[in-house]
């Protein structure tokens, strides 16, 4: 975790463009992310990186990614409420 968050420090923030146009095409840390429903889903090394947490946390491969989806899920409905009152707020 350390590691990653001296990593994320090394990352300079990119100015958000005036233009809405330039912001729907403006790639995001995370932007890309895959999110996986099932655990047939899982492939390459998100394969092996969730098999490696069910196995170090005890639980079940499909109960680790229906959690992380679940959560995921959560926080991609979350941030589409605060743009949507962010717009009509504005």
């Amino acid at each position: 975790m350390k590691r990653v968050q001296r990593a994320m420090g090394n990352i300079k923030p990119r100015p958000v463009p005036a233009d809405e146009e330039d912001v729907d095409n403006l790639r995001r840390i995370g932007s890309l992310h895959q999110m996986f429903r099932t655990p047939e889903d899982l492939v390459g090394p998100a394969k092996r990186f969730y098999e490696k947490v069910a196995e170090i946390s005890g639980l079940s491969l499909r109960d680790l990614v229906h959690a992380v989806f679940s959560l995921e899920n959560m926080f991609v409905k979350l941030q589409a409420r605060e743009r949507k009152e962010k717009r009509e707020g504005a």
